[in-house]
């Protein structure tokens, strides 16, 4: 019996040692990063990084131990180089290819669905049925941006696109003509339409380009990559619990009232 209770001991002891090894290796602060404009995912709110993916990651951490962290925010082909090279730890809202696999380790399932759509100017516009619909104009988005393996391969086989750092430039170029249409998340998009004061200039077309997976995903530099299974776990049993679904509202609801918006589309 007390050999039992020895053996017994030693084994729960060294499970702690684990787990305070595990936490260990994150509590330098983590870096979480993420588009400033993509509500209501992760947004700019002063210097910071806000958004339903922001919460849903730091309720996971905290589960974890892991309290100690900071925002990043940046232009998407920014962001990649330093989550490459281990600048950032994790990175939220991003879309799954096969190049990216090589730096970062997916989290699934997904956190949410984005509809990405195709916008026009309403002085210039075109019928639009399907990808090759596009084929013989100019269209933009942003730099870094992806929609999905698919249609990446067919628009560098295909397409004309320009990229550019911001939203408000693509929608400049698209206003005055030098692009035929932007690419881009259809809410998102619809949001800085707004903002902007291009509402009414600027429409969606009717059939949407593609539906996309947006994941968390940890860079493999990561000083947390070991810690990524526990993480997989936590997420796992949130998003059975709806937990993203509510975040998601609430960050919306957030966003119209900060900014000044007074419906929903």
């Amino acid at each position: 019996m007390i050999t039992c209770r020895y053996c017994c001991v030693i084994i729960l002891l060294f499970l702690f040692c684990c787990i305070q090894t595990t936490l260990w290796a994150c509590t330098s602060p983590v870096t979480l990063a993420g588009l400033g404009v993509y509500p209501p995912l992760t947004w700019k709110e002063k210097d910071k990084l806000r958004g339903a993916s922001v919460t849903y990651i730091e309720s996971i951490l905290g589960q974890h131990g892991i309290t100690g962290y900071t925002t990043r925010f940046a232009p998407w082909k920014r962001l990649l180089y330093q989550v490459r090279h281990g600048e950032v730890d994790i990175l939220l809202g991003i879309r799954h290819n096969y190049e990216r696999e090589k730096y970062l380790s997916y989290i699934s399932p997904p956190i949410t669905q984005a509809v990405q759509s195709v916008f026009i100017s309403v002085n210039r516009a075109f019928e639009y049925q399907d990808w090759d619909s596009l084929r013989d104009k100019y269209g933009g988005s942003l730099n870094g941006i992806s929609f999905g393996r698919e249609f990446d391969q067919f628009a560098k086989e295909n397409l004309h696109i320009e990229y550019a750092a911001t939203i408000e430039q693509n929608f400049k170029k698209l206003d005055i003509g030098r692009i035929d249409y932007y690419l881009g998340p259809y809410m998102t998009t619809l949001i800085y339409l707004k903002l902007l004061e291009y509402e009414g200039r600027i429409i969606s077309l009717p059939e949407h380009l593609v539906v996309l997976d947006e994941y968390i995903a940890v860079s493999k530099k990561s000083k947390c990559h070991d810690e990524l299974y526990s993480i997989i776990e936590n997420f796992k049993k949130m998003q059975k619990a709806g937990f993203m679904s509510s975040l998601i509202e609430e960050e919306f609801e957030y966003f119209f009232k900060t900014h000044g918006l007074t419906e929903m589309f």
